[in-house]
């Protein structure tokens, strides 16, 4: 089989690696309680906003992790078509 052919899967791992790396960036974090107590409307309303952000940024990083295992699952796709063609290859057809 023509090595210009086939895959690198070895880069695809690493593109992979490196964009489940930068979802870990947007894990959703915890406001420590500052102040329980307090009744000012801002600090309710900062709350809420953080809580909203956490959300997106948490959403944001659950899509780069599937698009982590959609890149291994594509480089899986492709030695697997590979293979076969070298087969096809082989036998003349």
């Amino acid at each position: 089989m023509n090595s210009a052919m086939m895959v690198n899967s070895k880069a695809a791992e690493t593109e992979a690696a490196q964009v489940s790396t930068a979802a870990e960036y947007f894990r959703g974090r915890s406001l420590p309680i500052q102040d329980g107590t307090s009744t000012i409307t801002a600090n309710g309303s900062g709350k809420t906003a953080f809580a909203e952000a956490q959300n997106v940024g948490s959403q944001f990083g659950t899509a780069l992790d599937q698009d982590a295992q959609n890149i291994r699952r594509l480089g899986n796709a492709f030695e697997e078509f590979d293979a076969m063609m070298g087969a096809l290859n082989g036998q003349g057809n």
